[in-house]
């Protein structure tokens, strides 16, 4: 999540603008497959985090798959194992401590990039975004415009843990805020949060993330610049 998976470290395979930033430091060659016609998938250099099926024959030519769904389906084929699970400490991919909602292709972390699954199930059963694990009552969240960063909260180990170890945190620290909120602070796309569902299963086929904001009337405590100790 960004607030922990945009680590800047040089990443080399795959092609296209994005490349540099998406890919593996491992390269990997014909990684995701079409799930119409197992033809290979390629990056799709507009959409950043997608993969398209280029077979003409194919139905789903063109189509945009989020590339956490072709990896979730490259695990259920058996062609992969799945990402690292909840826990603490974390397990270390690429050197890093491996974010819970990262996704995960053939041992390597995608940086940058969210599983979908995971980070619905986050914000369903309130987990944490780094360990996967419950959060209490009041977790903290990164802000950044208002905005909630990876749409999720964190542990204050987990985000003591990313502002060391993150190299984007590390530069881009005078952007974000710190905040400590409970549910009832937050909005899902405009709208409050449900309380939280501790049984709340991955989702393979969830269709969309919302958008989580602090609500206008919210008063969060803890409130500090990402890098200043706490009041």
């Amino acid at each position: 999540m960004p607030s922990v998976n945009d680590t800047a470290q040089g990443l080399a395979a795959g092609s296209g603008p994005h490349a540099a930033i998406l890919a593996p430091s491992k390269p990997t060659t014909k990684t995701f497959r079409c799930r119409d016609c197992l033809s290979d998938l390629v990056h799709e250099p507009e959409l950043e985090d997608q993969l398209v099926c280029t077979n003409r024959q194919c139905g789903a030519v063109g189509l945009p798959v989020a590339l956490w769904r072709a990896q979730r389906a490259r695990v259920r084929r058996g062609e992969d194992v799945p990402a690292p699970a909840a826990g603490w400490p974390r397990h270390l991919l690429d050197g890093l401590p491996h974010p819970w909602v990262t996704p995960v292709s053939n041992g390597t972390p995608w940086w940058r990039l969210l599983d979908g699954a995971r980070q619905a199930r986050a914000q369903h059963a309130w987990l944490c975004q780094v360990c996967g694990e419950p959060l209490p009552t009041a977790a903290l969240v990164l802000l950044k415009d208002d905005k909630v960063v990876s749409d999720t909260a964190l542990h204050r180990r987990c985000l003591n843990t990313a502002e060391v170890m993150c190299p984007h945190l590390a530069h881009s620290r005078p952007g974000y805020v710190v905040a400590e909120v409970t549910r009832l602070d937050l909005l899902a796309d405009g709208r409050p949060l449900r309380p939280a569902r501790p049984a709340a299963a991955e989702d393979d086929d969830v269709l969309w993330v919302p958008a989580w904001t602090v609500h206008a009337t919210a008063v969060p405590s803890g409130v500090r610049r990402l890098g200043s100790p706490p009041s």
